[in-house]
């Protein structure tokens, strides 16, 4: 789930967490994406509540279509974003009615990996070109707590079609049975978008 224009990420995350056992959130069978209807995050975004809730899901013959609602308390009328998760990857296709088609995560989870990111030139939406890498696993602490997290960075060349110099690195945090828990875009006086509460759906 994304929040500036990139193509907002969602982002997810469970229970706080800071020290061993590992949880079972965080085990290696969890899968990366929840994908049950009333899934809720909260993130931090400057100051502001971002209020993300799975509302529909839809189940396609090899993949999950979710539809995620998102309400600021700056913005008058709630949004939609909509993510297709599959035992292959996570993409996010829409938001609102604009196509992204842009490739989250590709499973399994591995250092290294690398995917072209190229949105369509489309009225209102700033289409980005690029590639996203993906770095190491760590620990990172948001408001939510702690988690093991692998981090993906999208390295941004064109917007629109033209090429920017220098390029924008804007990094995502992933956490197993969470999706996205921490954001950080490349922007002058951008801070780090982070979660800071978690609430599962019913399986």
């Amino acid at each position: 789930m994304r929040w500036i224009p990139l193509a907002a990420i969602v982002l997810a995350v469970l229970p706080a967490v800071e020290a061993a056992p590992v949880p079972k959130h965080l085990m290696k069978d969890e899968p990366f994406w929840p994908t049950e209807v009333g899934t809720k995050w909260v993130f931090d975004v400057k100051c502001v509540d971002r209020v993300e809730e799975i509302v529909e899901v839809e189940d396609l013959p090899t993949s999950k279509l979710l539809t995620v609602r998102v309400q600021m308390s700056t913005v008058d009328k709630p949004w939609e974003l909509t993510y297709e998760v599959s035992g292959s990857n996570v993409i996010y296709r829409k938001l609102t009615t604009t196509r992204v088609d842009e490739m989250l995560l590709r499973f399994p989870v591995r250092a290294d990996d690398s995917w072209d990111v190229k949105h369509q030139l489309q009225d209102n939406f700033v289409a980005q070109t690029g590639r996203a890498t993906v770095g190491r696993t760590e620990k990172v602490k948001v408001p939510a707590g702690t988690f093991l997290a692998t981090n993906v960075t999208v390295k941004v060349t064109e917007l629109n079609g033209k090429a920017i110099d220098p390029p924008r690195n804007n990094v995502f945090w992933y956490a197993r049975g969470i999706g996205p828990v921490k954001v950080h875009y490349d922007l002058d006086g951008c801070v780090p978008q982070e979660l800071k509460s978690f609430t599962p759906g019913k399986k």
